[in-house]
């Protein structure tokens, strides 16, 4: 990100972030303005390696490569859109602005601007009560459209499995939003569970979903009573205290069964 000298007006629809003339020029507000805009978001796979050292950023677990950073709009005059863009460690440096403080702006600002709310795609019961066959999903119903940053707030996962009493398996799909399995008869701590969920993940980025958020289409498991973020697989290991790379299918003679 690069200080420009757009003359651009304010737009009427966009009040604040950065604006990109059509010339390719950029404007970028005080870094007050910056402050009160930005907001966070996870970094998906295809930036991990290539932008993971110019960015500030934040892993949200010990064993999965997942990674939160500070995100802001960008209006493009050229086609009157709105994008959004991760704000490297120059931008902060150059402009004197302290790290931590910037993290706690954008984790105060996320729930501001994107608005998101916790939601079941469908219901299975009459009564419209909460059901472990319930899948839910964290969308953001305001610009920016990203949800999933939220994610990395202290204590909002920790609200939501409250909310719907059950710890919770995590769907990454893109910045925009996640779903939601809670773990239960439904979804239990298996490998299986993580296995199905898996292949739910591979489907949807298999589809054209942008921005796959996880490598591997790996998927996050989140402890009501432990608090601990976490990749799913992982925690089934600890759980069960077994290794899912035996092959137990293995110790089976076919040859015998096939009879």
């Amino acid at each position: 990100m690069e200080n420009g000298k757009g003359d651009l007006e304010k737009n009427s629809k966009v009040s604040y972030g950065i604006w990109k003339t059509k010339d390719g020029r950029l404007h970028i507000p005080d870094k007050e303005t910056v402050l009160n805009n930005c907001y966070l978001a996870l970094l998906p796979k295809s930036f991990i390696n290539r932008d993971l050292e110019i960015l500030p950023h934040k892993r949200l677990s010990d064993d999965a490569d997942i990674y939160c950073v500070i995100s802001i709009n960008i209006y493009y005059e050229a086609h009157d859109s709105i994008g959004y863009s991760y704000v490297p460690l120059d931008y902060f440096h150059n402009n004197n602005i302290n790290l931590e403080e910037a993290w706690k702006r954008a984790a105060a600002n996320t729930i501001r601007l994107s608005q998101p709310k916790v939601f079941p795609l469908f219901f299975f019961n009459r009564d419209m009560s909460i059901s472990e066959k319930d899948q839910y999903k964290i969308e953001a119903q305001s610009v920016p459209y990203n949800a999933a940053g939220c994610i990395a707030i202290p204590g909002f996962l920790k609200a939501v499995s409250e909310h719907l009493g059950h710890s919770l398996w995590i769907l990454p799909q893109n910045n925009s939003d996640l779903c939601i399995r809670m773990e239960g008869k439904e979804y239990p701590c298996s490998f299986s569970t993580v296995k199905s969920l898996t292949n739910e993940v591979k489907a949807l980025n298999a589809n054209g979903i942008p921005d796959r958020v996880l490598p591997d289409d790996e998927i996050l498991h989140f402890d009501m009573d432990s608090g601990k973020l976490e990749s799913g697989k992982k925690y089934v290991e600890k759980k069960l205290g077994i290794n899912d790379e035996y092959d137990f299918e293995s110790v089976f003679d076919r040859k015998i069964f096939s009879i």
